[in-house]
């Protein structure tokens, strides 16, 4: 984030991102201990942008990250009704298992540890106890 602070400037990364300039000063200096989550995904979905890794939607909105993107294509079969077709394959316990199943699982798993071993992730309303 100081990096890009230091190539445009706050109020530039404040447009951008949508949070507020004092905040993106306070957490570049250190003074923020856990930002928000969404202030963590504004500078997120900014530096994926940046990386021109970030995928957008045909909407306009934000989409996914690339990486996973392209990494979900390996797996599923190429065309998206065949996609489609073997994603509900997969969930559908009645039907047998496609043979995408164990790398969609493999897939999944990453990206759910990715998700919840990025940090400690607070209950709505409970601040953690300062350390003495």
């Amino acid at each position: 984030m100081q990096k890009m602070v230091d190539r445009w400037s706050l109020r530039y990364v404040e447009a951008v991102t949508g949070v507020g300039h004092e905040t993106i000063r306070k957490f570049i200096e250190g003074e923020t201990e856990r930002p928000h989550a969404r202030f963590i995904e504004a500078y997120t979905r900014l530096y994926w942008q940046q990386q021109k890794t970030m995928r957008v939607a045909e909407d306009g909105s934000d989409g996914l990250p690339l990486v996973p993107v392209l990494e979900l294509r390996r797996i599923l079969p190429e065309g998206l009704e065949e996609a489609v077709a073997a994603l509900k394959a997969t969930f559908d316990p009645d039907a047998p298992s496609p043979p995408e199943a164990a790398a969609l699982e493999k897939w999944l798993l990453r990206l759910v540890n990715s998700a919840y071993g990025a940090g400690p992730h607070y209950q709505k309303g409970k601040r953690p106890k300062k350390k003495e």
